[in-house]
Formats: C-alpha cells, structure tokens, sequence
C-alpha cells in the first residue's frame, strides 16, 4: 500500500509541474502576443508544447490563434507567430513582452507568498510556479547565439539574442530603416537604393548588405545579388546561416554546382538541418543526380518528418524518373502539411502532364502563377498545356 501511495505522490507530481510548465509557458507567449496585436495588423499565433505544429487543439479568438500540443516532453517549447512592426521600438515592446510578463508572474506570486498564510502543498505549489516563471524569464531573456528550430525546419533567435540584434538595428542611420519601410512596403527597388545608401554611409555590416541581397531577389535581379554576396564572402566571415542564404543565390543563377558547396559547409555544421538537404537535393535533381537528390530529400525527411517541401521535392525526383506511380502519393502528403505552397501546385502539374490530363496540369499551373511562384516558366507552360487542350478539342470535333 505505501509502494501505490508513493507511486500516487510521484505521479501526482508530475502533473503539477506539467501543469504548471503549461501555465507559465502559455502566459509568456501571451506577454509576446498581446502587444503584438496591438502594434500590428495581421494574424498572430501562440504555440504551446511547440515551435510551430498546427495540428492538436486550436483555440480562435479574433486575430489571434492558439495552438496546443499537450506532450510532457516538450514542456520548455512555446511560440509566437506574428508580423513585423512598423518601428524597432514596438518590435522591441513585443520581445520584452513575453519576459515582462514571466517576471511579474514570478513577483505576483511570490507576494501572494509573503501576504498570505499558506498550506505546506501550496507553498510548494506556488514556489514551483514561481521557479517556473522565473526559468522563463532567464532562459529567454539571456541572449543565446544557438538557434531554435522551428517545426518547419526555419531557425529562430531567442528573445534576448533577437533583443540584441533590434537594438544593435535601432542605432542605424534613418536611410537604413526608410529601406526597411520601402522593403515592407514592397518597393523592392527604393529599398535597393537606400540600403546601398546605408552602406556607403558607412554601416557596411553584413546584415545590411544580406537585407540588399534580399531586395535584390524580390527585384529578380539574380546577377547583382550575387556579386553583392561575392562581396560578403571577401568582407565578412560566414557562418552556416550565411552559406544557406549564398547557396539560395547561387541556384536563382543556376549556378548548382556552387550552391551544392555553400550547403555542403551547412550540414557540415548542421547535418540534421532539414531545409539544407532539401535544398542541395533540390541542387541536384536540376543537375539531373537523382540518386543524390534523392537521398538528401529522404535526409530531410527523417530530421523532419513534417517538412511539406521534401516531399514535394521527392515526388519529382520519381516523376523525373520515370516512376509516377509513386508521385501522388507523396504530393497528397505535401499538400496534407502545407496545403498553400506555389511548387506543389507546379509539381502536381507537371504529374497531370506526365499522365496527359492537360485539363488538371492547366489547373495546377494556375494555381501555382496565382501563388505567385517564383519561377519564370510559368506563363510558357499555361501556354503549352492551353494550346495542347486546344489541339486535343480540335481532334474531338
């Protein structure tokens, strides 16, 4: 009987501090979200028992959703999803809301501890609630260079890192963030010019001239934004991160040999990172190495069985070879993970074509242009599979 009493106690435990690690985790996410609702206009997310995963239980309340995965493992995982602000100001109130919000927390029990006579239980209840917020508080507000993954596979700085980083920001030049503004706003070409701007000013910090590169990708202008990082590489030592970003240009040239380098030094550091292999994978199957590619995809899905892309990927590799009997089944698992994604509807296109249902690639390919993928040939082949169904009706009649 003391052996049922002790296992009780034990177990009885544990869902505290489960319970309790929720609790504090949900509360510092909301620190994050609630001032992320009131300086911006879009969607914001809170993931609890996760960095990401938006299958389990879901809560809607107005422009903010709540997303919670009730696994004991995983009980330090916690997120908020949100858009920019306007100003480095607000995007700094949003980061310090998450660790404010732990801290008076902490404060607020530890008040109710001395104002108030409590039972031995619920003091050690309350002063395990109070470690816990605090946890958050440390953890979170100290500024850490690792990165988390999220369940996407992107990487995501900490609290205090991305503190760090929008104050080092803040003391920039006002030509710097009128580019940000211009960026946001989707003048990819004013931002050009004022982030050169910034440079020449005098900012030449590597961050800055990655934010040009970006602008220039946006403007399609692939050469220039690979002799900008050309100059990164001369100027600036790289880290895994700056390689996957080089790799990203190097294949908008179509320069896959390269690209295939510059992700080579990115598993070398990271070799669970699922969005490298994808995208060397990617490198390969335009180098027509299946073989390759299509082991880096199945790399990237078992570091990430939930990655849309690989399996995306993965399907054209068997379409490539010849295989269609394996494609769909692999694009209905894509699509399953990430309903809203430009290349799938290209890869389920190219299928139907493959099969010669021009009617189903047609619509996929519109699909895709309507997504505004990031793919030149597009048009060319609405066109193919519109004159195709043109010659099939003209056969018909």
């Amino acid at each position: 009987m003391e052996y049922l009493y002790a296992i009780g106690y034990i177990v009885g435990w544990l869902l505290v501090i489960i319970t309790i690690r929720f609790v504090t985790t949900t509360i510092h996410e909301l620190g994050h979200a609630i001032p992320a609702l009131l300086y911006t206009n879009g969607k914001v997310q809170i993931h609890i028992g996760s960095y990401g995963d938006e299958t389990g239980k879901r809560m809607e309340m107005g422009r903010l959703s709540a997303f919670f995965k009730f696994d004991p493992t995983q009980l330090n995982m916690g997120l908020c999803r949100r858009q920019q602000a306007t100003t480095i100001q607000e995007n700094i109130r949003i980061i310090l809301g998450g660790p404010v919000f732990s801290l008076l927390l902490g404060l607020f029990l530890g008040l109710i501890l001395i104002a108030f006579s409590l039972s031995d239980a619920a003091i050690l209840v309350v002063t395990a609630f109070i470690i816990s917020a605090v946890w958050d508080f440390f953890i979170n507000l100290i500024p850490m260079t690792d990165q988390v993954r999220l369940h996407d596979g992107r990487l995501i700085s900490n609290d205090g890192q991305q503190l760090i980083n929008n104050l080092r920001i803040r003391r920039y030049p006002p030509v710097y963030h009128k580019a940000q503004a211009y960026f946001k706003e989707g003048d990819y070409q004013s931002a050009i010019v004022n982030f050169r701007k910034t440079i020449e000013s005098g900012y030449s910090e590597k961050g800055v001239y990655f934010d040009l590169v970006q602008s220039l990708l946006k403007q399609r202008n692939y050469t220039s934004a690979l002799h900008c990082c050309e100059e990164i590489d001369q100027k600036f030592k790289l880290k895994p991160n700056d390689f996957a970003q080089i790799a990203h240009v190097f294949s908008k040239n179509k320069n896959y040999s390269k690209a295939i380098e510059c992700l080579d030094q990115v598993i070398h550091h990271k070799y669970n990172d699922p969005i490298a292999h994808n995208n060397r994978g990617y490198a390969y199957l335009m180098q027509e190495n299946y073989v390759r590619a299509q082991a880096d995809f199945n790399s990237a899905i078992i570091h990430n069985p939930k990655y849309a892309p690989s399996y995306n990927n993965l399907a054209l590799v068997f379409l490539k070879k010849g295989e269609p009997d394996k494609v769909l089944p692999l694009i209905e698992k894509s699509r399953a993970l990430q309903p809203e994604n430009p290349y799938l509807a290209l890869h389920s296109g190219y299928y139907y074509e493959a099969l010669k249902e021009y009617d189903k690639a047609l619509h996929y390919f519109d699909e895709a242009k309507q997504q505004e993928i990031d793919f030149d040939g597009i048009d060319r082949l609405i066109h193919s599979m519109q004159e195709k169904l043109n010659n099939l009706r003209s056969v018909n009649r």
